[in-house]
């Protein structure tokens, strides 16, 4: 019960972390494509937005990974 315990604890401070990291992204960016409605910028969130909602998170954990792995490659000079 110990163990659950343990990881109870850690996998409720992911989820508090992740919910925080997308309040911090959703709200300025709805703020922005409700003041600039119908703009191109409104246009560029809400296609983000409907992307993420979209994309299974399998294929969106995957897409981050090679995005990771290609960056650091490239930052560090490494073929």
């Amino acid at each position: 019960m110990h163990e659950i315990a343990i990881r109870f604890e850690l996998s409720l401070q992911v989820a508090i972390m992740a919910t925080a990291v997308a309040i911090i992204i959703a709200i300025p960016l709805g703020v922005i494509s409700a003041v600039k409605q119908n703009t191109w910028i409104d246009y560029v969130v809400r296609t983000f937005s409907i992307a993420g909602i979209a994309m299974p998170s399998f294929w969106l954990g995957i897409l981050i990974i090679l995005g990771l792995l290609i960056s650091t490659q490239h930052f560090l000079g490494e073929p």
